[in-house]
């Protein structure tokens, strides 16, 4: 089983935080909608499809199988990342006091990261094509010609 990125787990929960909301059953389909969205897909984290990534996050994500086939995920809450989600909005005020030889070395705590947008990259087909291997024979009369002037 493939394992989340912590800094690609916490722009997911802040992703989807902020348009499905806390707390609430969503179909796999609308979570899916919502990273397309945004230009991302279940590979770019790792993952074959949308329900191998969710599965990968059971802290903040519950996922819900009913006997038809339906899938939903649910968002729960999360102290660690809502402490880490805090503490970044509190450094971006901090760095604007004025002063900057003034650095402050606090504990550093987990950003929020995009994965990148992987494309994929498709092995071009190599055509056999059959080779002419016949050889010419010059003949060696005009050199002959040559030899005598």
């Amino acid at each position: 089983m493939a394992v989340i990125k912590q800094e690609h787990a916490l722009y997911l929960y802040k992703l989807l935080k902020a348009t499905i909301g806390v707390s609430k059953q969503t179909p796999l389909s609308t979570v899916e909608g919502v990273l397309i969205e945004d230009d991302l897909a279940p590979q770019d984290f790792g993952f074959d499809d949308i329900r191998a990534l969710m599965e990968a996050c059971p802290d903040f994500i519950k996922i819900t199988a009913f006997k038809k086939g339906y899938v939903y995920a649910t968002l729960l809450t999360f102290d660690t990342f809502e402490t880490a989600l805090v503490a970044g909005e509190k450094n971006i005020e901090a760095q604007n006091n004025g002063k900057p030889w003034k650095r402050r070395r606090g504990a550093k705590s987990i950003r929020a990261l995009k994965p990148k947008h992987l494309v994929v990259e498709t092995e071009p087909e190599v055509k056999a094509e059959p080779e002419d291997l016949s050889v010419t024979e010059e003949s060696e009369e005009p050199a002959d010609a040559e030899e005598l002037e």
